[in-house]
């Protein structure tokens, strides 16, 4: 993660004209106004959590093979101008003194270092430092690193880290293993560190409320991600000027992507043509609104193109493999037996529901459709191996991303958007592969 930043870093500093308008500002810079960055690169970026010692670290005391190791490692140089810190890129030795100063004045039209009989010296890159650096974020999840809701921790972190300057090591979480009353425990824990903003992906959502006003105690902005709150939650926060938003899947549009996956099969679902498309529905949580919507619009959708539909079963799975798995297998030795579609309201319950299957000596796509939801990679590639009939994939990439912006704009003080969806794909055989290397990309 700290060398694809230092390279972002890098990048970022080339491709700004002249390096930014900060540049023009400065274009008179002396080697007396700059200090040298206290912090080795291998313990960071400029800008961590030692950012108050950097700025008062001379360099005075570091030998010139020191200043040369620093160089080499991607060190900077830190100056104060006004309200803005900016930071430079030092691609080797050749422009400091054994002090650690420049070793001339600072020419922004090309980044050159000039030195006092006008000759250039060497070239450095400029660029302004991010005012969120030395923000502290909190994170509560509600799985572990392991699943789909570690997989947009990871991408957030990154993307907030190499996209928006915030330091990783000021990045705290914590994971409740679906526990939700330990989830409260943790999120006034990380309260207790005084966060800037908490992202929180709750365990249940009965306990949104509660969380929030925790929050708001505290004058803590607060992201919500993955599951969505009462939308009677969602006005609370508009009425009573609550700093909180969601940012994750749309429970309506993902539940009737997948009765649309169902009913654009050759025959719709209708695996014995008696008319009537009769299902099993596995549900996570029963009181989560994202998931109940999901359950409700995927028979909606069904029966809008046309279709006849029957319920054989409706049951709890907890979003688990394991509990899904003794269900439907449960399931299918006895009334279960008749159903032609396994609706899952997640792809962990629709993984366990395909080892049921496989282990009842049935195929999906011939005796039974297996459709999943939210699209994990793995549940990608038992669709390309026949295990699966499809998914809806929430891009949890773009919930990152927003989920990101949000806390940035929070901790600006900016609370005008309040809820973001992704927009859901439809998963199946045909494009299942070059979803698997978006994810992957």
């Amino acid at each position: 993660m700290k060398k694809r930043l230092m390279i972002a870093v890098i990048l970022f500093a080339l491709a700004l004209s002249g390096c930014g308008k900060g540049n023009r500002e400065n274009a008179a810079l002396t080697d007396e106004s700059i200090q040298v960055s206290a912090e080795d690169s291998e313990k960071g970026q400029a800008g961590g959590e030692n950012a108050d010692a950097e700025e008062k670290n001379d360099g005075a005391d570091m030998t010139e093979e020191e200043i040369s190791r620093k160089a080499e490692k991607g060190g900077t140089l830190t100056r104060t101008d006004g309200s803005m810190e900016y930071v430079y890129i030092l691609p080797d030795t050749s422009v400091l003194t054994p002090n650690g100063t420049l070793c001339g004045n600072f020419r922004a039209e090309d980044n050159a270092v000039i030195g006092g009989d006008g000759t250039t010296v060497g070239t450095v890159g400029l660029i302004p430092l991010s005012p969120y650096r030395n923000s502290k974020v909190a994170v509560a999840l509600s799985e572990r690193l392991d699943s789909r809701v570690g997989a947009m921790y990871r991408s957030m972190v990154e993307y907030m880290v190499l996209n928006q300057g915030f330091a990783e090591s000021r990045i705290k979480m914590m994971n409740c293993g679906l526990d939700a009353t330990l989830q409260k425990n943790q999120v006034g824990i990380l309260l207790n560190g005084e966060p800037d903003v908490i992202i929180v992906a709750p365990a249940d959502v009965n306990n949104v409320p509660e969380i929030t006003d925790m929050c708001d105690k505290r004058d803590v902005p607060v992201v919500y991600i993955m599951s969505e709150p009462e939308e009677s939650e969602e006005i609370r926060w508009e009425n009573e000027n609550i700093r909180a938003c969601y940012a994750g899947p749309d429970g309506i549009r993902s539940g009737t992507d997948q009765g649309a996956i169902v009913a654009s099969l050759t025959n719709h679902g209708d695996i014995n043509g008696d008319g009537v498309v009769k299902y099993i529905m596995l549900q996570g949580d029963p009181n989560d609104p994202t998931g109940c919507e999901r359950t409700e619009h995927s028979i909606r959708e069904l029966n809008k193109s046309g279709f006849e539909t029957e319920m054989i079963l409706l049951q709890r799975a907890d979003w688990e493999r394991e509990k899904a798995e003794k269900v439907i297998s449960d399931a299918l030795s006895g009334v279960g037996r008749e159903a032609e579609v396994i609706f899952c309201g997640n792809d962990e319950m629709a993984l366990g529901a395909a080892e049921a299957v496989r282990d009842a000596g049935l195929k999906d796509g011939r005796d039974i459709y297996i459709i999943g939801a939210v699209g994990n990679v793995e549940a990608m590639r038992a669709i390309l191996d026949g295990k699966m009939t499809g998914t809806v994939f929430d891009d949890y990439k773009a919930q990152a991303e927003w989920a990101g912006n949000q806390a940035a704009s929070m901790i600006d003080g900016d609370t005008t958007e309040r809820v973001f969806y992704t927009n859901p794909t439809k998963i199946t055989m045909g494009n299942a592969a070059n979803m698997i290397e978006y994810c992957e990309g």
